[in-house]
């Protein structure tokens, strides 16, 4: 009688095991059940097991609380600033006194500089680069303004004249590209130094403009933190705005935009359509200037404006 109630006691046992290897019996007497094998502290979402104060995403561990991510075996959510001293501030780790800006840490108050200790502003007179986030000396000469340069070097330009990427440049020219020389917006020179206006292929369109077609079009994310979107709504470019300070940009549709025509000019990329030489109305197709019309004294031959 005894080998049948053993027989009998040992087929139930096997009616409840678990089907799910990942799982375990817990409880005792009818409150048993089949749960997960979780660590203490943890429990398990959809696929695997998590931290209590966390979800799962695409198959990984997600701490509710964006300041913190799960440890290396997913069992607690820990802070991501590891550092003494460290806040976590719009995605980024950062000293106490500064704040996270596209995702850098900068100063709060834009025009300040960052010591090491403390963000402070430049000292009188002195003028503040918001590229390279430090100050530059004061222009003394009369008639000059200070300025940054797409390469963030601070300098002092006459009335008239625009920063470009090393020097600056009259209105309506362009540095070609880092020589220090001013030419027309998409020259080159040739061996001797001299400006070669830019070079275009005519693209024959019936009843239409003439479409300039420039050297190595591209079309550009801008700002390296807009590199997968993260700034700017896709199919736009993060542009730094001048002068404005080291957070300001603006999202600009470069395969359409006049004066960042196939990128931000502003980064010495794309074109300024509206400084072609004798161009009167212009327009940006996909990221290529087209002229339609000319001023007085020029026409228009192949797609650019002539002189006849």
């Amino acid at each position: 009688m005894s080998s049948f109630i053993l027989d009998d006691v040992l087929k139930s046992l096997a009616d409840i095991q678990c089907d799910d290897p990942k799982k375990t019996l817990k409880g005792s007497g009818d409150a048993r059940k089949c749960e997960y094998n979780c660590a203490p502290g943890c429990s398990f979402k959809s696929s695997i097991c998590c931290p209590s104060d966390s979800f799962e995403m695409h198959g990984k561990c997600q701490c509710n609380d964006p300041s913190k991510a799960p440890n290396a075996d997913n069992t607690k959510c820990e802070s991501k600033c590891t550092k003494a001293g460290e806040k976590y501030t719009n995605g980024v780790c950062c000293k106490s006194y500064l704040t996270g800006k596209n995702g850098q840490c900068a100063c709060p108050t834009t025009g300040q500089i960052d010591d090491g200790t403390k963000c402070s502003a430049c000292p009188s007179g002195q003028n503040y680069n918001w590229i390279t986030k430090g100050c530059d000396a004061p222009c003394t000469k009369a008639g000059t303004s200070y300025k940054v340069t797409r390469r963030g070097k601070g300098v002092c330009c006459r009335s008239g004249h625009t920063a470009c990427e090393t020097v600056c440049c009259p209105s309506g020219t362009d540095e070609v590209g880092t020589s220090g020389k001013c030419c027309k917006p998409g020259s080159t020179l040739d061996a001797h130094g001299n400006c070669l206006e830019p070079s275009h292929v005519p693209r024959a369109k019936r009843n239409g403009p003439a479409e300039i077609q420039l050297e190595n079009p591209s079309t550009y994310f801008g700002l390296n933190g807009n590199a997968n979107n993260a700034l700017c709504p896709a199919k736009t470019a993060a542009c730094p705005i001048e002068d404005r300070g080291d957070d300001a940009y603006e999202c600009i549709d470069t395969a359409s935009d006049l004066q960042s025509c196939g990128g931000c000019t502003s980064m010495g990329q794309g074109v300024d359509c509206t400084l072609i030489s004798g161009a009167k109305w212009m327009g940006c197709v996909k990221g290529q200037c087209e002229i339609y019309s000319c001023t007085k004294g020029y026409k228009l031959i192949d797609g650019s404006c002539r002189r006849p």
